[in-house]
Formats: structure tokens, C-alpha cells, sequence
């Protein structure tokens, strides 16, 4: 598969990271801008049943006039359609779209991949998490899309943000099969000697590096988006210590610093 796609390396600076989307090889300056917290932000941990006073004021004092819109992510492909800020309310899926400017749609990472989408003619955005259960969400988004904005697939614009890469990942033999089987063969290779190193309970089975890039590739080329309304991040989570990742935090410090990832009108 060619991958001639923008790449990006996000700035690990003490403040959330910030971009636009491209379209057709451009950036859209004037337009919606994606976003992600870091490490400094401290958790955006979110549950319906809790409340987090940092993520709370995070929004507050960063979007003040913007409606937050989340949902309790399950690891699911489920999307959902928010015209008002009520419409996810209690809900757990694993995406976000809408065309009401009003709404910031979030959702949380931490090693996982966000992916970000806008679409220029429509004027639809929005954010899904994409795990290894979740890959293949885009085409879920793409469907819903289509029904609820008349979107086309050519207008769409896609940003795999930082999550955790085929350095790290790795994966047994039964779910080197499951991605070979539904996102091509690209997606997965033999594990190398460094990479076998990392902790896996596996029974000594073979094992498998996982490129969550190369398997959101292929579902996004199957959903019909061109490839140069595509921006990839380069940022493992789980190589930087700006970024925060289950993976790597966990074994070293039993918790992680979850980070949320939303998009804005600009």
C-alpha cells in the first residue's frame, strides 16, 4: 500500500497540541483545528459517574463558550450523532460527529489511536477512538456521515493522531491473524528481538508487531478518502515521555495520564 500521506511529529511544549486538518495536499488554516492534551495536562480520565475537576477546568478555561460533547468509550466501532450537546448524554460509544459549531466532541487516549475528521463541504467534524477492538471505526463514521450530512467520501478529511506504534506494539499469534484477515497482511510483521523483549503473557508463543497505522490506512482507503486529506503523527505514546500511555506508565508507575482529544470550530 503507498503511503505517500502527510506525516506529522506533534510539539511536545507544556501546552494541548493544536493543528489543522488538510485537504487536497492543504492545509485548512481558516478552518476546524484538531487537539490533543499531553502529559503536563494532567488525566481527562472520563466516566458519566465521575467527575474530573481537572478536565472540567481544562474546558472551562480553555473553550469557555463551547458545549463539551463526550461519551464513555466501550471499545466499540459505535458513532454517534450529536446536533446538541443532550444527544450523547450518558451514552457510551466511541465517536463523535456533528455540524453544530457550538459542540466540542471528546473523547480520551492513551495509547490507543484518536482519529479526527472534518469534511469542508458538509461542514461535519468529529472524533473516534480507534483500539485494536475499535479499527475499522472509520468506516462506521464514514456510513454515518453519509446518511445524516450527505457527505462524500472525497471531502473527508482524516487526522490518525498519536497512539501507540509497531515499535511497541506487540501482539500473540491469534490477533496477528485477526488484522491480517479484515486490514491486510501490511498491518502485521514478526515481532524483532528488542520489541520480543516487552512483557507478554503468550506461553511462549510467536510473537507480532502490530502497526495500528497501516491497519487504519487500509480502512480508510477502503471507505473511499484520498490520500492527501490524510495526516498520520509519528508520536509513539508509548516511546514519549510527553504523552501519556497505558503501556508504558502502568509498568513503571500503576496509573497513566489519559489525554483527551477533541475538535474545534478553530
Amino acid at each position: 500500500m503507498e503511503t505517500n500521506i502527510e506525516k506529522l511529529n506533534i510539539s511536545t511544549s507544556s501546552n494541548y497540541f493544536s493543528a489543522p486538518f488538510l485537504y487536497h495536499g492543504k492545509l485548512l488554516t481558516d478552518g476546524p483545528r484538531w487537539h490533543l492534551t499531553n502529559l503536563s495536562n494532567g488525566s481527562m480520565r472520563f466516566r458519566w459517574n465521575e467527575t474530573n475537576e481537572l478536565r472540567n477546568a481544562f474546558f472551562k478555561n480553555t473553550f469557555p463558550s463551547l458545549k463539551v460533547t463526550p461519551v464513555e468509550l466501550i471499545h466499540s466501532q459505535d458513532v454517534v450523532i450529536a446536533r446538541t450537546q443532550e444527544d450523547t448524554k450518558n451514552l457510551q460509544a466511541d465517536g463523535i460527529l456533528t455540524q453544530n459549531m457550538n459542540l466540542l466532541p471528546v473523547i480520551t487516549v492513551a495509547d490507543c489511536m484518536p482519529i479526527y475528521l472534518y469534511d469542508p463541504v458538509t461542514n461535519f467534524f468529529g472524533v473516534l477512538h480507534s483500539g485494536w477492538k475499535g479499527t475499522g471505526i472509520i468506516s462506521k463514521a464514514v456510513e454515518k456521515a453519509k446518511e445524516n450530512f450527505g457527505a462524500k467520501p472525497e471531502n473527508i478529511c482524516v487526522v490518525m493522531g498519536p497512539h501507540i506504534h509497531d515499535c511497541c506494539y506487540i501482539i500473540n499469534q491469534e490477533r496477528a491473524s485477526y488484522f491480517t484477515e479484515n486490514f491486510g497482511p501490511d498491518c502485521v510483521k514478526p515481532a524483532s528481538k528488542a520489541a520480543s523483549n516487552i512483557e507478554w503473557n503468550n506461553g511462549n508463543g510467536p510473537l507480532f508487531s502490530l502497526s495500528l497505522e497501516k491497519a487504519n490506512l487500509y480502512a480508510i482507503k477502503k471507505a473511499g478518502i484520498p490520500q492527501d486529506n490524510i495526516i498520520s503523527c509519528m508520536d509513539c505514546t508509548a516511546c514519549s515521555s510527553n504523552l501519556g500511555s497505558h503501556r508504558r506508565q502502568m509498568s513503571k508507575e500503576n496509573t497513566f495520564t489519559v489525554m483527551a482529544a477533541f475538535v474545534t470550530e478553530k
